[in-house]
């Protein structure tokens, strides 16, 4: 079968409404129309974005004070965010508080 008597088989299988089949035989729907919104009062307004709330420092004066001070001396040394330090260090807090076994 040539490729142009293929792609008539397949258009004139589309424009009867049924759907066509690929070369390894599987059923593919037509491809969808563009739906057009007229416009009017009903018409559906766009989304707008979500807003998002300002950036709000780590709380730094919550941890515990000699985590308090190494995460302010690091974070001025290195001329960096606190958070950069303090949840690396809340994580390692927290697992030499917690249980073993």
């Amino acid at each position: 079968m040539t490729r142009t008597s293929r792609l008539d088989e397949l258009r004139a299988k589309q424009k009867a409404g049924g759907q066509h089949t690929e070369k390894n035989g599987r059923a593919v729907p037509p491809p969808a129309q563009p739906k057009s919104a007229a416009p009017g009062p009903q018409a559906k307004k766009p989304k707008l974005a979500r807003q998002i709330k300002p950036y709000q420092p780590f709380p730094v004066e919550a941890l515990p004070s000699p985590l308090s001070e190494y995460v302010q001396a690091g974070a001025s040394a290195l001329r960096c965010d606190p958070a950069y330090l303090a949840l690396p260090a809340l994580s390692v807090a927290a697992s030499v508080i917690g249980n073993t076994w």
